[in-house]
């Protein structure tokens, strides 16, 4: 019953080891401007194909929530290499 205790302790700390490192890390990247976006039902939402144009969206940033309303989806952006001003023409 001892040892049976003693693991179940254990298991515990272990678990709330886990679970204060988790959210040390959340909030670590909120700090660096990272933000949580939460749909109507509180479910994380991760692709902009997940969004529809007037859908109530929870904003969470490092300092608190914002509630906020979706507007048109953005264009897919494109990627411009830009050339250093130091770098002569190649061409």
């Amino acid at each position: 019953m001892g040892r049976f205790v003693d693991r179940s302790h254990h298991m515990l700390d272990s678990f709330a080891g886990r679970l204060a490192t988790h959210s040390e890390r959340h909030e670590s990247l909120l700090a660096r401007g990272y933000v949580v976006v939460r749909d109507a039902v509180a479910r994380v939402v991760t692709e902009s194909k997940d969004i529809t144009t007037g859908a109530p969206l929870d904003l969470e940033f490092h300092d608190g929530r914002v509630g906020v309303t979706a507007g048109s989806k953005p264009r897919p952006r494109t990627r411009r290499a830009i050339a250093h001003p130091a770098q002569g023409n190649l061409f």
